[in-house]
């Protein structure tokens, strides 16, 4: 597969990670670089998933899973938590209630953590 990227010829050799590899079909010389750039195309659904959550901060280094157990044990069997790495998840309603206005609703409890 031959990709171009600032005008010189490169080649697609595999994926590293989550990007694309790619090697120069040229020597570039002295002090030339090629800039890589990832991109994503967001589809419709993806978009309308992302819509029905919003993302949070877990404080006091809580870890996730006791935070879904204790949300769960409060009785919000309706909320979808999903680590997002380091402190932040996402999280969203399992049924077509706004995620925002159940945190709200309950406010002091979520201040918790």
């Amino acid at each position: 597969v031959e990709v171009r990227v600032g005008g010189k010829k490169r080649e697609k050799v595999g994926l590293e990670g989550e990007g694309v590899a790619l090697k120069p079909l040229e020597v570039l010389k002295g002090t030339q670089r090629a800039k890589l750039v990832r991109t994503y195309t967001l589809h419709t659904d993806d978009q309308t998933w992302a819509a029905q959550g919003v993302v949070a901060t877990i404080i006091n280094g809580e870890a996730v899973p006791l935070v879904q157990q204790r949300v769960v044990y409060a009785g919000f069997n309706n909320l979808d938590i999903i680590p997002l790495g380091a402190d932040k998840v996402f999280v969203r309603s399992l049924t077509t209630e706004d995620v925002m206005a159940i945190i709200d609703g309950a406010a002091q409890f979520f201040h918790h953590f």
